[in-house]
């Protein structure tokens, strides 16, 4: 009976070890960064409305990215054009158009100010075929009633972002 105690205890002695033995394993993987062009973007053309006349009553100018103007209330005289943009970076990658809520024209002689909402750009996504990439953006322009003459400017942001 000795004997058995002995074999029964070395083979639950065997079966610890075994299983702390297995218990535990390791492997190892690899790791990898690449470091790429970053995209930048370039403004090639101003949004520009174009001259026009005094509005009769409250109007608007809505001038689509591709450049084509819907009046309301006025006449448009001379040149007008969508802003227009140039994106670069890795090629075939797909990026994002960011526009602003809106901006403020100001006549910096008479004060007047105009407000520029609604942006709108020729796409929502961009593809970098070859690396490069182009869109346009529109706006609309308010115009109040008895809008002072003037020259009036402002800014407004446009930013890309890789998907």
């Amino acid at each position: 009976m000795k004997k058995t105690s002995i074999i029964f205890a070395a083979i639950v002695m065997m079966a610890i070890f075994t299983t702390n033995l297995m218990a535990q394993s390791t492997a190892t993987n690899g790791a990898f960064a690449q470091i790429k062009t970053a995209i930048t973007l370039t403004s090639s053309a101003t949004l520009e409305f174009g001259q026009m006349t005094s509005p009769t009553g409250a109007g608007t100018v809505v001038l689509s990215p591709a450049g084509v103007p819907t009046v309301t209330n006025m006449v448009l005289l001379g040149t007008r054009h969508a802003a227009a943009y140039a994106v670069t970076g890795v090629a075939d990658a797909t990026y994002t158009i960011t526009l602003p809520a809106s901006t403020t024209l100001i006549d910096p002689v008479g004060g007047g100010t105009m407000t520029v909402d609604a942006f709108t750009s020729s796409k929502a996504i961009g593809t970098l075929t070859g690396g490069v990439d182009a869109f346009n953006v529109g706006a609309t322009l308010h115009i109040a009633d008895g809008q002072g003459l003037g020259d009036y400017a402002g800014t407004f942001d446009v930013s890309v972002a890789y998907n």
